[in-house]
């Protein structure tokens, strides 16, 4: 039987989805590592979802451990079974504005988006390579996160610099965590069939907003790459360019290497010099530790900020959707930026639906906007595009 394998590769996890041809998915799982111990956690569906887990003291081949556990479980019995692979890929650059079969041209093209998420683009296009040398008769497809945002007006996606640099370089606002967006909003609209405004809320170990406006996204809070917005994990956020050259001279370093620690050094991190996992912060701040405090509010104030932005830009708001790991799992977090927006925008939390981590609407039937918690699933949005991209070149058969 043919099988879809849907991945999602980063630095320092793996997440996969494998489905059978009419979509129902069979087996799920993440790899992830840190510092010099790995593991992964699947869970197979036809086994009452019960949830495996392998752990090792070593760092793992991600996509050599998917397959093993894939056949080891028996789910598969050949790897050749895997005719169909997505990929989440978090930005496309100015030449990828749709998700695509990935062919000789595409592989090529994939080196010129390394500066654009550098966190995440090497690792995936590796893990590309990797799948393709095991499963050499599988066709790809690549699904985009900067698609989502095509329809960004004019005056969202430009920057005040001279114009010349759009025409010459294409430097603009391309946005990231598409395709969670996408799938938050689709998932929002069964619970909010009649509203027109949505402020999307994705927010994990890096974190973004966006504004919907009649199915349309006309803004989202990261820019160029995915460092701009929101304070993150271990990112930035929005900051003052003029810090980068300032620090270049203070500390002897080049741009690039700024850079890399704006991306992997900062944020919650940086700020709280503990950690950058926000429930372990989050435990920190209930207790009081002074750093762990800072960084919690310095993260709700950025997204809260955001989000009245996008309230404005929108003329008012039906919805607002949380989602994301942080955004799921943490009512804390939920409860400190509502809290923080309740003090201009007449809204509410229902304290008990908020504290289940349950999907659907978290707010009062008092609250002038409604809330919402999503689980949010990229998966879903990758399997469809590889439906589109293969009935139309009627390749999809039982």
């Amino acid at each position: 039987m043919k099988k879809i394998l849907i991945v999602n590769i980063g630095s320092s996890t793996l997440k996969f989805h494998l489905y059978d041809m009419c979509k129902n998915i069979l087996i799920k799982g993440i790899c992830s590592s840190k510092k010099d111990k790995a593991k992964i956690k699947y869970v197979i569906i036809k086994d009452k979802e019960k949830e495996y887990i392998k752990e090792t003291n070593s760092k793992i081949d991600f996509v050599s451990t998917m397959l093993k556990v894939l056949k080891d479980s028996k789910i598969i019995k050949k790897y050749n079974e895997i005719v169909l692979i997505g990929h989440r890929i978090a930005h496309g650059g100015f030449k990828f504005n749709e998700s695509v079969i990935v062919n000789e041209f595409v592989e090529n093209e994939m080196k010129n988006l390394f500066e654009f998420a550098p966190l995440h683009i090497p690792y995936s296009t590796k893990g590309y390579f990797q799948l393709k040398k095991a499963i050499p008769t599988a066709k790809h497809v690549f699904s985009f996160d900067t698609s989502f945002y095509n329809t960004l007006l004019e005056e969202n996606y430009l920057y005040p610099i001279p114009y010349e640099y759009f025409q010459k370089y294409n430097i603009k606002k391309y946005g990231a965590h598409g395709l969670s967006h996408n799938y938050l909003y689709k998932e929002a609209k069964k619970y909010c069939a009649d509203d027109t405004k949505f402020i999307t809320c994705h927010l994990g170990g890096g974190s973004s907003v966006s504004a919907i406006k009649n199915g349309i996204c006309i803004n989202t809070s990261m820019g160029f790459t995915p460092i701009d917005g929101v304070v993150m994990c271990t990112r930035t956020g929005r900051i003052d360019p003029s810090i980068i050259p300032y620090l270049c001279k203070k500390e002897n370093k080049s741009a690039d290497e700024i850079i890399e620690i704006f991306n992997k050094k900062s944020g919650l991190l940086g700020i709280s010099q503990i950690s950058s996992d926000f429930e372990l912060l989050e435990t920190f701040a209930k207790k009081g530790e002074k750093r762990a405090k800072l960084a919690v509010e310095m993260y709700v104030k950025s997204i809260s900020s955001i989000i009245c932005d996008y309230v404005m830009e929108l003329n008012g708001c039906d919805c607002i959707v949380f989602g994301g790991g942080i955004g799921e799992n943490s009512s804390y977090l939920r409860r400190k930026v509502i809290s923080r927006l309740n003090k201009v925008l007449s809204i509410d939390l229902d304290f008990k639906n908020n504290i289940n981590n349950k999907e659907g609407i978290i707010s009062t039937k008092n609250s002038n906007i409604s809330i919402l918690l999503i689980h949010t699933n990229e998966e879903e949005i990758i399997l469809n595009d590889i439906f589109k991209l293969f009935i139309e070149n009627n390749y999809i058969t039982e």
